[in-house]
């Protein structure tokens, strides 16, 4: 029973933490961001880029 709990410990600590939100995610993508929040960050630059467009 230790044993599985040090090696669920062991799995939290390698995870990575999110710069915006905070979470502890398995993997980071640009400027140290999970998933969901770069992808919030590309839906605000949509909008700017359209706005120049026209």
């Amino acid at each position: 029973m230790q044993v599985i709990v040090k090696e669920n410990e062991e799995k939290k600590s390698l995870g990575h933490v999110c710069q915006s939100c905070g979470n502890t995610v398995d993997k980071l993508y640009q400027n140290d961001f999970c998933k969901i929040c770069l992808s919030m960050v590309f839906k605000r630059l949509i909008k700017v880029i359209d706005s120049v467009r026209k």
